[in-house]
């Protein structure tokens, strides 16, 4: 891939994302009705309705790469892919992550289509409790360590 593109080329990855986020979006809404319904989904049938929508698009290719379809635990898997052994169904219960791409003609969008979605109702009180833990931890680090600074708190 060249680090400078061309007027033409700019013009086809612009088009390229944008058909990819229609897609992508198109898609997401459509998964979230059905899962809300009670309707079973798993990460292969997501996978495989996501390159439905995306051949809809005009000039669609293919895929950029395997897509990493991955419910709850499997989502901590690196470049996951779901198998028939894998495979998990996909809930309102956990997260379910998603990261694929997609090729057309005049351009590829650079970087997959990351979507992190269908989170449980307990998780925000999750991320309330982490931060609030966090910040307990922060404090404390800071009064057991005498001339402690902002910078012993950032990463």
């Amino acid at each position: 891939m060249k680090a400078r593109k061309n007027p033409k080329e700019v013009e086809g990855m612009k088009k390229a994302h944008v058909k990819d986020a229609v897609a992508l979006c198109d898609f997401l809404s459509f998964l979230e009705n059905e899962i809300v319904a009670g309707r079973y989904w798993s990460e292969l049938s997501a996978a495989q309705r996501l390159g439905e929508y995306r051949e809809q698009q005009e000039d669609f290719v293919g895929i950029s790469f395997t897509t990493i379809s991955a419910f709850g635990s499997n989502g901590a898997i690196i470049h996951y892919a779901p198998t028939k052994e894998t495979n998990k169904q996909i809930t309102n219960e956990s997260l379910y992550l998603l990261d694929s791409g997609g090729q057309y003609k005049g351009g590829v969008p650079q970087g997959g289509s990351d979507g992190c979605g269908l989170p449980c109702f307990r998780l925000p009180f999750y991320f309330s409790l982490f931060f609030t833990v966090y910040s307990f931890y922060c404090v404390c680090w800071c009064v057991l360590i005498p001339f402690s600074t902002g910078a012993h708190f950032s990463p």
